[in-house]
């Protein structure tokens, strides 16, 4: 009783409708800006995109931890976790290097990011995202562990449900193709540097991403003491009618926009610096 202060549905809607407004006005101002910039030969909108950027990451990471509490850990409302709303913020940012490995790939071999997206650079985001994995199996095994030895009948439930019966084959899936696997690829140079592989391997991630989220949420609707996978048609609609939209969005900016960040006043460095990189 002592939780329905905070989730209970008016505060669910508000808190929702805060944590769009906030992402949506941080997304318009960096669009417009970034936009300005590409026009115009004064370096104001990319001071005002460094102001912006440094505390938005911040509000970035505590307006998530709202929504992830919200809207996935509170389908269970007796457990909690202290962790949960990192190891859902790492995944995102994993996920987010994973899908610029995807899209940076394709475009290298293209003029005019040929000569700015090398091997070199490329195999860097593969260090990055290695970074992550790394992250999120850290921080999912310390939430797991601490949650297993402590043995309290508020907490214990809650991985019970994800460890047994059919739902054991999918987090052996997750420990497997989230970390074991990726682990073993991304660790070695020579591997990230052939960029199929780092392109499967991103491939992959964001499929596992995709799976966590789903071991994460779907053994909460399930009442009947049963452990079986059954997914509903909503299950694999609603990501892909969803993510439709945003991916018509994004490929319909990436036609219109620079590749480049024209006018950007740290660009001619970065040339400078790439140039004086292939002579040497």
């Amino acid at each position: 009783m002592h939780k329905k202060a905070y989730l209970n549905e008016s505060g669910f809607l508000l808190r929702a409708a805060f944590c769009f407004v906030i992402w949506g006005v941080i997304v318009f101002l960096l669009n417009r800006w970034s936009t300005l910039q590409d026009k115009i030969t004064e370096t104001y909108p990319t001071r005002r995109m460094q102001r912006l950027s440094a505390p938005g990451i911040l509000i970035f990471a505590l307006t998530m931890t709202i929504a992830a509490v919200d809207w996935i850990m509170s389908l269970e409302p007796h457990w909690f976790s202290t962790m949960f709303a990192l190891i859902y913020l790492i995944g995102q940012i994993l996920l987010t290097w994973a899908f610029m490995i995807l899209i940076a790939v394709p475009l290298s071999r293209h003029k005019p990011l040929d000569a700015l997206l090398p091997n070199e650079r490329l195999r860097d985001l593969g260090t990055f995202m290695l970074g992550f994995v790394l992250l999120w199996t850290y921080t999912s095994f310390s939430q797991f562990l601490i949650i297993w030895g402590g043995n309290l009948p508020e907490e214990i439930p809650w991985y019970v449900k994800r460890v047994e019966g059919a739902w054991q084959s999918v987090a052996y899936l997750l420990l497997a193709l989230h970390f074991i696997v990726p682990f073993l690829l991304l660790i070695s140079s020579r591997i990230k540097a052939r960029t199929r592989v780092l392109v499967t391997i991103a491939a992959g991630l964001v499929i596992m991403r995709l799976v966590d989220l789903y071991w994460i949420t779907a053994p909460a609707f399930q009442h009947d003491g049963h452990a079986h996978i059954m997914p509903h048609w909503l299950d694999l609609s609603a990501p892909i009618g969803i993510g439709g939209i945003w991916f018509f969005i994004f490929f319909s900016q990436l036609k219109r926009r620079s590749l480049i960040a024209l006018n950007d006043p740290r660009f001619e460095d970065l040339l400078s610096g790439e140039g004086e990189h292939s002579h040497g």
